[in-house]
């Protein structure tokens, strides 16, 4: 493991030099941005490397990590932000200014205004009704977007500890510790934690319904399902794609709760066809509903994809969204630039994420299926509509994806597999082929 972290670190600084220096003159303006990202991923290895010395970690002790880690990092691109556009949102803002403004009227004793406010000015509606009250919620306290991003760091504390709990039943301690870890601190969680968007939010619902799924397929205590209703509810008001998604997962889950047949197998396989068909059928519908006028990278991302084939749109969802190292001032890539180091590490670890899938059947851990068919719902509906590459959209199951994907690092580094040796032999190879699909995926894009 600690082999492939080391790939990981000279491959992506290589590719940060190489690119940095040959198109040094078309990011001037965000140089700063540039250094400040690899920074960062000087700081995000070496707290993997100093972590992967020790063979008794403890969950206090990565919280605490995953806390101060976030609030140094955090505060040195708020400042940066800052410094770039006298705001405390993105380099280039997007939804963040609307809930701030709607949050504000919320705060003020008007719900109803708030959610006007934010229907009037984004067309947004449902989808963004529980972003606009935590907003408020929180205003109500200091109003500040600065409290915002603290309260963010706090939730994902949380959200850290039940990644844990959720990947704990399938592996050692310390694998689940490092899953948590590892997507907690990573670039794009950070992101989204100091920009006022709703991920974090997101993604504390999301993990936690599958958290309390679990529990209940377990237990069958009544407790886990109402938390279920709630936790699975609640993420309508957030995106209301999401909770179509965790029905259909939770109920594959139920299907393979005793095991897989051939009977199983072809009902499921009906099933997504129909969902696969019906997204197809109804793809221009669907896709502007999802991507909205603020979605800056989505066609730049599309146009550089259609450079080399269709099947990249697939690819984008398994293995990336492929990272946007420069953040070329031009075309506004400074805040997408933030998640290259982060998503850089994903796409190398994410042929563990296909060796999960194979070993949670081999092994019989079928309570893991309802993760499994999340991650591949999302992905698939994300691919008919060809928006595999804006991370907003595939971000939800990205906390499945990683326990999945240390879940594959479980089986090949500590539980010494059969063929151990040949997959890990077979992940290097990916590893190297992939790191040059980013280099290319980023000269195309420049």
């Amino acid at each position: 493991m600690t082999k492939t972290i080391f790939i990981y670190i000279l491959s992506t600084l290589l590719i940060f030099i190489i690119l940095g220096v040959q198109y040094a003159e078309t990011y001037t303006e965000y140089l700063d941005v540039f250094f400040l990202n690899i920074f960062y991923l000087l700081a995000f290895s070496a707290t993997i490397l100093i972590l992967l010395k020790y063979s008794n970690i403890r969950l206090r002790s990565i919280l605490t990590i995953c806390f101060f880690f976030n609030l140094f990092l955090g505060t040195a691109y708020v400042v940066s932000i800052n410094n770039h556009t006298d705001l405390f949102f993105q380099y280039v803002p997007s939804d963040a200014p609307f809930y701030d403004e709607a949050g504000r009227q919320v705060a003020e004793g008007n719900l109803i205004e708030g959610i006007q406010t934010l229907i009037k000015e984004t067309k947004y509606g449902l989808d963004d009704m529980g972003m606009v009250f935590y907003v408020g919620m929180v205003y109500k306290v200091i109003d500040s977007p600065l409290l915002l991003k603290l309260v963010n760091l706090i939730i994902n504390l949380l959200t850290t500890y039940l990644i844990f709990k959720l990947a704990r039943p399938f592996m050692s301690k310390r694998f689940a510790l490092l899953a948590a870890l590892v997507f907690s601190i990573s670039s794009f969680n950070l992101w989204f934690l100091i920009v006022g968007l709703k991920e974090p939010v997101v993604i504390l619902l999301l993990v936690s319904y599958f958290h309390f799924l679990i529990k209940y397929m377990n237990t069958r205590k009544p407790g886990y399902f109402i938390l279920m209703v709630l936790t699975g509810g609640s993420l309508a008001t957030f995106r209301i794609a999401l909770v179509l998604f965790t029905l259909v997962a939770t109920a594959i889950a139920f299907v393979f709760r005793k095991g897989v047949d051939l009977r199983k197998a072809l009902a499921i396989i009906t099933l997504l066809g129909i969902l696969g068909s019906s997204l197809y059928i109804y793809r221009d519908p669907v896709s502007s509903l999802i991507n909205r006028e603020n979605a800056s990278v989505y066609k730049g991302d599309t146009e550089t994809s259609s450079k080399i084939n269709f099947p990249i749109v697939f690819a984008a969802g398994v293995f990336g969204p492929f990272p946007t190292i420069i953040p070329k001032t031009d075309k506004l890539q400074a805040d997408v630039s933030v998640y290259a180091p982060s998503l850089i590490l994903k796409v190398v670890i994410s042929i563990y994420f296909l060796y999960g899938l194979v070993f949670m059947f081999k092994e019989k851990h079928y309570s893991m299926i309802a993760l499994a068919a999340f991650c591949c719902i999302e992905i698939l509906a994300l691919t008919m509509i060809d928006s595999t590459f804006k991370l907003r959209y595939s971000f939800p199951h990205f906390p499945l994806f990683y326990i999945i994907a240390f879940y594959g690092m479980y089986y090949v580094f500590e539980k010494k597999w059969n063929e151990s040796r040949l997959l890990r032999e077979a992940a290097i190879g990916f590893q190297i082929a992939s790191l040059g699909i980013v280099l290319l995926w980023n000269v195309l894009r420049l």
